[in-house]
């Protein structure tokens, strides 16, 4: 064989072995996305079942809440896990804690409106159905300023990540899914 066709067949094969690594990369980040994308939804759903359960812990159950908070550490480990994120890593750190304290605030909310309740029955005679206005305006608004809160920390942290990563279109979908459930539920 002449050197300019063996050059030309190494130039091939090097440019198809190029495309073929590029593709196999693309492919990866794809499904490292996905991964993380049900890695978040597993994860919200578990929040959901301690952030129902937080009212079980009132009035002033501390260790109930920390009961809660623990079991939800444990379960965003074995989540993690389950997906392939180490648990001990930044990432489920800051996803646990991100939850753990939610369900802190809450925990002191409910905690509140509790003592609110017991108070105004015990100084002024009102029933729950008096007051029911009132409160159920605060729960409102407490739940649109979570709400709020959680979109402006998903905010800050995409202005933190690169855009092209998979880190900042994991928090754009997880925005998509907060606004499609605040809008589900007024």
């Amino acid at each position: 064989m002449k050197p300019v066709v063996i050059i030309g067949l190494a130039v091939v094969c090097s440019v198809i072995g190029v495309l073929g690594l590029l593709t196999g990369i693309e492919m990866y980040e794809a499904y490292q996305y996905e991964k993380s994308l049900k890695f978040g939804l597993v994860v919200e759903n578990s929040y959901q079942k301690f952030h129902n359960e937080v009212k079980n812990c009132i009035p002033n159950d501390y260790s109930c809440l920390q009961l809660l908070k623990t079991q939800f550490n444990n379960d965003v480990g074995k989540l993690s896990q389950n997906y392939g994120i180490d648990p001990n890593g930044a990432r489920s750190q800051e996803v646990a804690n991100l939850g753990k304290n939610l369900l802190q605030i809450e925990y002191d909310y409910l905690n509140e409106l509790y003592k609110i309740n017991r108070d105004m029955s015990y100084n002024y005679g009102y029933g729950t159905s008096t007051q029911s206005d009132l409160v159920n305006h605060w729960e409102r608004q407490y739940e649109r300023s979570i709400a709020n809160m959680q979109i402006e920390m998903g905010r800050q942290k995409q202005n933190q990540i690169d855009e092209n990563s998979l880190d900042y279109q994991f928090m754009k979908e997880f925005e998509e899914l907060t606004k499609q459930k605040q809008e589900e539920d007024p």
